[in-house]
C-alpha cells in the first residue's frame, strides 16, 4: 500500500468515525431527553459542549492503534476499524454510566450538565471518556487477542478510575460538594488525574499478551510504580510551583483556576515521561 493510500485510509476512517460518534452521542442525548443541537447552538450550554467535545476526542483516541494499514487489503482494514470502532463507542457510553454512578455518585450528571450547566461535572465526565479511550487504545493495540481481552481491560480500567477518584477524594475532602458548586479548579485537577491514570493503564496493557495472569501482574506493577512516581514528583513540584500555600486550600477554598491547571498539567506530564521511560 502506497503512502498516499495509507494516508487516505487514515483520514477517511477518522472522519467517518467522528460522524458516527456524533450520531451515537446524539442518539444517547435524545434517549436522555435533550437535544445536542439545541443545547449547543440555542441554549449556549458550555457544559454540553465540553461533554460532547471530550467524547469526540475520546472516540478519536480509541482508534489510535487501529489506524495502521495492514497491507492485506483496504476492505480488511476498514472492516477492522468499523467493528472495533463501534465497540469502542459502546464502551465509552458505558464509561459514562460508571462515571455517573461511581465517580460523581452524589448527583445525577444530566441534571447538573443540562439543568444547571455545570461545566465541572462535564469536565470530569469527559476526563473519564478520555482516560477510558487510552485504555481501549492500548487494549486494541493487538486486535488478534480479540474483543474479550479489550472488554476485560475496559472493566479493569473503570475500576482503576473509580479507585483513583476515591484516593483523590481522601486527599481533597469536600470534593463532591465542590464539584456540585461548579468549582472548576478542583474539577480540572481531578480530570487531569483521571486522564493520567487512563494513559498509564493504556500503556501498561498495550502490546502482545503473555497470558492473563502474567499480564495482570505486569499491569499491577506498572500502575503501582506509576502511582508512587506521580505522588513523589507531584509532592516535590507543588513545593516549587505553589510555594507557601496548600493545594487543597487553593482548589477548594480559593477556587484558584491556575492551581487546577498546574495540577492537571503536572499529572499528565509526569505520566507521559513515565510511560516513555518505562516503554
Amino acid at each position: 500500500m502506497t503512502d498516499f493510500l495509507g494516508l487516505s485510509f487514515i483520514l477517511v476512517s477518522l472522519l467517518a468515525f467522528l460522524v458516527v460518534a456524533r450520531s451515537v452521542f446524539g442518539w444517547v442525548a435524545r434517549a436522555e431527553g435533550y437535544s445536542l443541537t439545541f443545547e449547543t447552538t440555542v441554549n449556549d450550554n458550555p457544559a454540553v459542549g465540553i461533554r460532547f467535545g471530550l467524547f469526540l476526542l475520546a472516540a478519536a483516541l480509541s482508534l489510535l492503534n487501529l489506524l495502521h494499514p495492514s497491507g492485506v487489503s483496504l476492505k480488511e482494514d476498514f472492516n477492522v476499524v468499523a467493528f472495533y470502532g463501534l465497540v469502542s463507542l459502546v464502551l465509552l457510553v458505558l464509561a459514562r454510566e460508571v462515571n455517573d454512578k461511581l465517580i460523581l455518585y452524589k448527583f445525577h450528571n444530566d441534571t447538573e450538565v443540562i439543568g444547571k450547566k455545570n461545566s465541572s461535572v462535564a469536565l470530569i465526565e469527559g476526563a473519564s471518556y478520555v482516560g477510558t479511550a487510552f485504555i481501549i487504545s492500548g487494549a486494541f493495540s493487538n486486535v488478534e487477542s480479540g474483543i474479550g481481552a479489550a472488554f476485560v481491560w475496559f472493566l479493569a480500567g473503570q475500576a482503576v478510575l473509580v479507585v483513583l477518584d476515591n484516593i483523590y477524594s481522601i486527599a481533597v475532602p469536600g470534593l463532591q460538594e465542590a464539584i456540585a458548586s461548579q468549582d472548576s479548579a478542583v474539577a480540572l485537577s481531578l480530570a487531569g488525574f483521571l486522564v493520567s491514570g487512563g494513559m498509564a493503564l493504556g500503556a501498561a496493557v498495550a502490546g502482545e499478551s503473555n497470558g492473563f495472569v502474567q499480564d495482570g501482574i505486569d499491569v499491577m506493577y506498572f500502575l503501582g510504580l506509576w502511582f508512587l512516581v506521580i505522588m513523589l514528583v507531584h509532592f516535590v513540584m507543588n513545593r516549587l510551583f505553589l510555594p507557601g500555600t496548600r493545594v487543597r486550600k487553593e482548589l477548594i477554598n480559593e477556587r484558584n483556576l491556575a492551581a487546577g491547571v498546574i495540577e492537571a498539567v503536572l499529572f499528565i506530564t509526569i505520566t507521559l515521561f513515565f510511560i516513555r521511560v518505562r516503554g
